[in-house]
């Protein structure tokens, strides 16, 4: 008899063990806004742009670059196969307004390290993309031809010159791309 009610009550152990056992997990969530986006420009006030006639093509005596910065806001490493591109899109907003259009791409990554085609990025830790700017626009022009322009110590001055400029990044494969807030500045072109 105490066989059998031991048989019993461990029977009705485990089919209580396994009922409880029935609720459900919680649905896992992918993380949501992981990464937060901001563009920096290092430029002087004024460039500085030399155009020669046999190439037919300007050059820059100055140096402009973008940064485009993508933080980890997660609380965890985040990591997986890369997927790298970026965009910066800069509006000038002088008498003939122009749009320029700067297409990045995994040669301009200039952190983190990619180790066979993944990426990994700690929290905190930030991925950063940098690519020079010479301003031209879309329509092949550079963004100061045919604008206003002074004379100053035998150099041609345009400007000042009001531009927006925003970026759209992505690192990760299973990241969505990320946008920048967007940035003003104001820019000065010389030439001889």
């Amino acid at each position: 008899m105490n066989r059998m009610l031991l048989r019993s009550g461990l029977a009705a152990g485990i089919l209580l063990a396994f009922a409880s056992c029935t609720e459900e997990f919680p649905v896992y969530e992918e993380p949501v806004d992981v990464l937060s986006a901001r563009l920096t420009m290092v430029s002087p006030d004024t460039l500085v742009a030399h155009y020669d006639a046999i190439l037919d093509q300007w050059f820059l005596n100055t140096v402009s670059v973008f940064k485009i910065h993508l933080t980890n806001r997660h609380d965890d490493i985040l990591q997986g196969k890369a997927l790298l591109g970026a965009r910066i899109v800069v509006q000038s907003f002088g008498t003939i307004p122009r749009t320029c259009v700067v297409e990045l791409t995994r040669g301009d990554l200039e952190s983190p390290t990619l180790f066979q085609g993944n990426l990994a990025l700690a929290p905190g830790a930030a991925a950063e993309f940098s690519r020079l700017w010479v301003p031209e626009a879309t329509d092949g022009e550079m963004i100061f031809t045919d604008l206003p322009s002074t004379t100053v110590d035998g150099m041609t001055v345009y400007g000042p010159i009001t531009c927006i400029a925003w970026a759209e990044a992505q690192i990760f494969e299973k990241v969505q791309p990320i946008r920048t807030p967007d940035m003003q500045f104001t820019i000065f072109f010389a030439t001889n």
